[in-house]
């Protein structure tokens, strides 16, 4: 019967299979349902004697409505009834609780023998009054005897054992409480209510049951008709099912396919906790990726001006020097200058000082002024102004009288005017890059304001270069390589949960045992893979809801990826693929590990490395310029990876915009699909999960020679 289907076994055969497939694990823990139903006296035996040799170091919890195998088989035995549990216990205690005491079996001296039954139940009840009548036939007697006093049983033996030639008893046997009396006594009530219920059903029948033609009862035809005689050979002379057909080579792997998925699906639902964190994960992961990108248009924005005020260009506080105040930050003014600039000033933002500056003019290059400031903390901190006349070095009179005639005139005229002028000193922090432009774009507006009586005034402000092309170009290149590793992160774990329902089937032995029932290596993959693969498409549309999503909340940030029908099929199509390697590459893993735990965390790492770490080195090789040609060298080698080849996908989806943009515009951007672009990627994804699977199937192949070889070597 090696070669028969497993459905074409008889209910016996069926039997001896489930229970060979239960203890093929070495499982600790046994659940049988009736392990014994259907087979004949001699195999039940058999099967009993093999439980009990097997059931040490181990825990068998086993139904059964054999209760000689109950009785033989367990060490505690609980009893159901109408779906309630009744009691619980060992047969002894059992026996002791719910026994009936004993019973006693009379046989007549010969069936055509006088044997008054009214008689012996009175000659017993003499001596055990709660004596019953149990069963009676045509040449014995059963009595019921409750109660544990041995000594009114010896004499009611004794009372029988002289009156049985009167009696016409032969002989009598008494026999403790079985289970099954204590099963009927438990369910005494329950027997009863069934028997009432099939009297009155019978009562009914026979009321409803038409005459016969003749005016008698109803009789049964004995005359057998076609469909009788079809259903006495479908059905045997004991009423055992037909045999069902052998199923088709393809309905037959069908139904193992079937199967198997079904048995994933079970798997999943009972890990929870691991399903959701394969569908959480990546959500989380691209969700903040996509933010990530959304930022670099912001770090590309020049930002506003800045205004050159005092509160701008001085610090709150440097040391233990503080500038601005609530007055505005300190600014010196010669007293006989103060009323000239003062409004000016404080309408800058400035705190008008009068006094004498830290350090005179002539001695400002030769003196350190932050050392005299420290020694002297009360002096008027440098971010002073002061006005002085402007004496010309060059001009004076004794000067003017040694040059020639025509020159005296002109140089007289020169020192007259210059005398009006007038030198501005500024004192300022150089600490801060912007306090110079600040004193003085407040002194010229203060001048200005003077001069046209305040119907002019200068204002002065600040504002970075936007970023050339290349630049942006560049800023975008470093985000998108950020962005596509935090895309492919989630996907590197979610690539590496493949491979642990597959080591827990190997690591338990259930693998093993399916193998052993019948499952080829084609159908158990293809099962698997179909499943991974389901799972997988699930992440996959909730990834590009995400993208979707964050499309239409920040369409700079999704642009990349989902902006237009030519990204958004490559953004799907570069998922599908490497889920399709991944799981190949998760089942082919799966034969060099032997705890999920550690495949898991090899698998994880595996992707990262070869993910995160081959897409940052090949973007700072690309960047320098002596190793640009190395790093093109290495692309094939690269892409041997399925986690490469995802990041370099999304890396240069997230940054084809930009680089096109500095190349020349968008006429300048290459089709998504070219080779130098995702085509090489996806081609070599493609061709990787084929090589994982095939590389499986060669393994599974050698790993059942091996096994083959093993026994037969046994």
């Amino acid at each position: 019967r090696a070669d028969v289907p497993a459905g074409s076994l008889s209910g016996g055969q069926k039997r001896k299979l489930c229970l060979a497939i239960a203890v093929l694990g070495g499982s600790r823990t046994l659940f049988l349902d009736e392990p014994t139903s259907g087979m004949d006296p001699h195999s039940r035996r058999a099967i009993w004697a093999l439980l009990r040799q097997m059931r040490v170091g181990r825990t068998v919890v086993l139904t059964t409505h054999f209760l000689d195998e109950a009785e033989i088989l367990s060490d505690r035995i609980a009893i159901l009834s109408n779906g309630r549990l009744r009691c619980v216990g060992s047969p002894l205690f059992l026996k002791s609780h719910y026994g009936v005491g004993h019973t006693l079996t009379l046989t007549k001296s010969r069936p055509g023998a006088r044997f008054d039954s009214s008689e012996l139940l009175r000659l017993v009840r003499g001596h055990v009054p709660a004596a019953e009548l149990a069963g009676q036939s045509v040449d014995a007697l059963v009595l019921r005897l409750p109660g544990q006093d041995l000594s009114a049983l010896q004499r009611a033996f004794a009372a029988i054992e002289q009156a049985r030639d009167g009696l016409g008893v032969r002989d009598l046997g008494v026999a403790c409480t079985t289970l099954e009396d204590v099963f009927l006594q438990i369910n005494e009530k329950d027997i009863q209510r069934l028997k009432e219920i099939v009297s009155a059903s019978d009562m009914a029948r026979r009321d409803e049951s038409p005459p016969s033609a003749d005016g008698g009862s109803p009789t049964a035809s004995l005359v057998p008709d076609a469909s009788s005689e079809a259903s006495a050979v479908a059905s045997g002379a004991g009423g055992a099912q037909a045999v069902p057909p052998t199923p088709t080579r393809v309905a037959a792997g069908a139904n193992i396919f079937r199967g198997l998925v079904v048995k994933r699906a079970i798997t999943a639902r009972r890990d929870v906790l691991t399903t959701c964190c394969s569908f959480c994960c990546p959500i989380w992961l691209v969700l903040f990726a996509l933010l990530l990108l959304g930022l670099s248009t912001r770090l590309s924005d020049p930002g506003p001006a800045l205004a050159f005020t005092p509160d701008v260009a001085f610090a709150a506080s440097i040391g233990s020097h503080g500038f601005v105040t609530a007055e505005g930050v300190p600014i010196l003014v010669p007293d006989k200058d103060a009323p000239l600039f003062a409004d000016q000033l404080g309408a800058h933002g400035w705190a008008v000082e009068g006094g004498v500056p830290a350090c005179s003019a002539g001695l400002a290059a030769g003196r350190n002024v932050s050392a005299y400031l420290r020694a002297n903390p009360s002096c008027t901190r440098p971010a002073a102004l002061a006005i002085a006349a402007l004496q010309h070095p060059l001009l004076s009179p004794r000067i003017i009288a040694r040059l020639p005639g025509f020159l005296k005139p002109f140089a007289a005229e020169l020192l007259g005017s210059a005398a009006l002028d007038s030198l501005l000193f500024a004192f300022f922090n150089s600490t801060s890059t912007h306090a110079m432009p600040t004193i003085l774009n407040s002194a010229y507006d203060a001048l200005l304001a003077n001069a046209t009586g305040g119907t002019a005034r200068l204002s002065a402000s600040a504002q970075a270069l936007p970023y050339s092309k290349r630049q942006e170009a560049t800023l975008s290149s470093i985000i998108a390589v950020f962005a596509s590793i935090m895309i492919l992160v989630p996907f590197a774990f979610v690539g590496a949960l493949f491979v642990t329902p597959l080591l827990r089937e190997r690591e338990s032995g259930s693998k093993q045992m399916q193998f052993v029932s019948g499952v080829s290596g084609p159908a158990y993959w293809s099962a698997s893979w179909a499943w991974d693969g389901l799972l997988f498409f699930g992440v996959l549309i909730c990834t590009l809801g995400v993208f979707g999503i964050v499309d239409q909340a920040v369409p700079a940030a999704a642009q990349a990826f989902v902006g237009t029908t030519e990204a958004a099929c490559a953004t799907a199509l570069a998922l599908a693929l490497f889920g399709f390697a991944a799981i190949t590459l998760a089942s082919a893993a799966s034969f060099f590990f032997t705890s999920p735990s550690a495949g898991l965390i090899a698998l994880i790492a595996f992707h990262f490395v070869t993910g995160f770490g081959l897409v940052i080195a090949n973007f700072v090789l690309s960047f320098i310029e002596n190793t640009e040609h190395v790093n093109e060298q290495l692309q094939p080698v690269y892409r041997l990876f399925p986690a490469f080849c995802l990041g370099d996908s999304f890396y240069k989806m997230a940054s084809r915009q930009a680089l096109a943009s500095a190349l020349g515009g968008a006429d300048a951007m290459k089709s998504l699909y070219d080779l130098d672009q995702l085509g090489a990627p996806l081609v070599s994804l493609i061709c990787e999960g084929v090589f994982f699977g095939a590389v499986t199937l060669l393994l599974q192949y050698n790993e059942a020679t091996s096994v083959t070889q093993m026994q037969q070597c046994d």
